[in-house]
């Protein structure tokens, strides 16, 4: 199963860079159910902000299109098939599309590599991106040193292909890859290259599609060792794949302009994004984004049992879907928007994608000021969410708050009543799909009781009293409500 992930915006304005190469509706169901009558006494437990921890995975930031130039399949006049091979980075991307790798602890650690032992010997592989030996693992990055010939010595000659410290991945079709870096000092100048190795009429070839140096002002005013305040992207052109006869592979790595000398960088957000030029991809699927709270969102390891159903969904889904979970905790629809994760989530939106809103508990409850938000305003943050979606020929589907922990003689009570409603009412007034999570978990609640239940939620799991975020086992049964809904609307199979 592949997960991938969209980037976040970064701020790029500040840095001036040269490159060596020219830089490259479905019709609306409303599947609203009627909530049933629910005895009990008047909600009375405030359920808190949900503020979370904001674990999930590093989404990266990079979220623009600007893939260098002639990077479509017209090659010297000569119309081309692009490969179309699964195991490439970019396989079923749009034109435009960006895809981030993922840095899945999980995985890597099983190569023995973690925060403990953060380089290997040999290279390391996951989420379909290699970084080879000496690549040093921090937790949201991996670190390259300036990459030499064999490791040590003078500095590789353009063309040669790296044994050490690089980045590597395969691509069909023209793009740009794209990283925020970060370096160790701030008295080396760093030359960025992407390298490209191809096969054409059976015979393996390589070259530097582009170098990028950052300009020494723009590098003094923004301090790039204070962090990734910058964006460098190599684009790699259509001439640079032309008569590929499978997928090309590309290496990232660095040098610095002075021979035998350190140089540590941190590549964040390693992002590649499609060409706009390219054609589309033939037989692709839609993607799923979802957009919420700590509900949804992705925990790691270390939060066990905590978990989101957005990490669930997926599985639950089956048949191998793409699901860019942008949730965090915390969030409600106003500060989603707010704080610019709606804006990069829908810049990654295409025709038939679908996108799922569920938000709620903050915007009732939070005691943040930038997060909570009256009924009226959000039904209009979700009206907006839905017309955002729309405006991409994307597919809107709205899932209404899960419910807390809370019974009354054995019947689950209402804790969060007039925020579902609302939800329900812009899904009628929109034309949208609906899949009311709040009624569902009422039925599912009652009929499986309050000590049942305790499973399903952390309340003293985690040392407190936590009745409204889930557990592993809560995570799954609502990923499984979500994806039934789906699946009922048509949307999948």
């Amino acid at each position: 199963m592949k997960l991938r992930t969209l980037p976040i915006a970064l701020l790029a304005a500040a840095m001036m860079f040269a490159c060596e190469e020219e830089a490259p509706e479905v019709p609306q169901d409303n599947t609203e159910q009627q909530q049933p009558s629910q005895p009990g006494d008047d909600p009375s437990e405030n359920t808190g902000d949900n503020t979370g921890d904001d674990t999930g995975d590093n989404t990266g930031d990079n979220t623009g299109d600007n893939t260098g130039d002639d990077t479509g399949d017209n090659t010297g006049g000569q119309t081309f098939e692009w490969p179309n091979d699964e195991s490439a980075f970019d396989y079923n991307l749009a034109p435009g599309e960006s895809r981030t790798a993922k840095l899945i602890g999980s995985v890597l650690n099983e190569q023995g590599v973690n925060s403990t032992t953060r380089t290997s010997s040999n290279p390391v592989i996951c989420d379909d991106v290699t970084y080879g030996p000496g690549a040093a693992y921090y937790g949201n990055r991996f670190t390259l040193n300036s990459s030499k010939v064999n490791g040590n010595g003078a500095y590789l000659p353009d063309g040669t292909i790296p044994d050490h410290n690089y980045i590597s991945f395969k691509v069909n079709r023209p793009g740009a890859v794209s990283f925020s870096p970060r370096t160790t000092t701030d008295d080396l100048y760093f030359k960025y290259k992407v390298l490209v190795v191809k096969t054409v009429n059976g015979v393996e070839c390589s070259e530097v599609a582009c170098t990028v140096v950052p300009d020494k002002a723009s590098k003094t005013e923004t301090d790039h060792t204070q962090g990734t305040d910058y964006v460098i992207s190599l684009p790699v052109t259509a001439e640079n794949l032309r008569d590929i006869d499978s997928p090309a592979t590309i290496y990232i790595y660095h040098t610095t302009h002075q021979n035998n000398a350190g140089g540590g960088v941190g590549y964040y957000n390693v992002t590649w994004t499609s060409s706009g030029e390219n054609p589309p991809a033939e037989g692709r699927k839609a993607k799923f984004s979802l957009a919420g709270d700590s509900i949804c969102t992705e925990y790691s390891e270390s939060s066990a049992p905590q978990e989101g159903w957005g990490q669930r969904l997926a599985e639950a889904l089956g048949n191998n879907p793409v699901v860019l979970n942008h949730a965090r905790g915390g969030e409600s629809t106003k500060s989603f928007i707010n704080n610019g994760r709606w804006a990069t989530l829908i810049a990654g939106v295409f025709p038939g994608d679908i996108v799922i809103m569920s938000f709620g508990i903050n915007d009732r409850y939070s005691s943040y000021d930038e997060r909570r938000c009256s009924l009226d305003e959000y039904k209009d943050n979700l009206r907006k969410m839905v017309a955002d979606v729309r405006e991409r020929k994307g597919i809107p589907v709205l899932a209404t708050s899960t419910r807390t922990y809370k019974f009354s003689n054995g019947i689950p009570q209402d804790t969060l009543p007039e925020y579902p409603q609302g939800m329900r009412d812009v899904a009628s007034e929109q034309d949208v799909y609906l899949i009311d999570l709040y009624n569902l978990m009422y039925d599912w609640l009652l009929e499986i009781g309050p000590e049942a239940a305790k499973d399903y939620y952390i309340l003293d799991k985690k040392g407190g009293s936590d009745s409204t975020h889930i557990t592993d086992k809560g995570a799954i049964v609502i990923a499984g409500m979500v994806a039934d809904g789906i699946k009922k609307l048509g949307l999948w199979q």
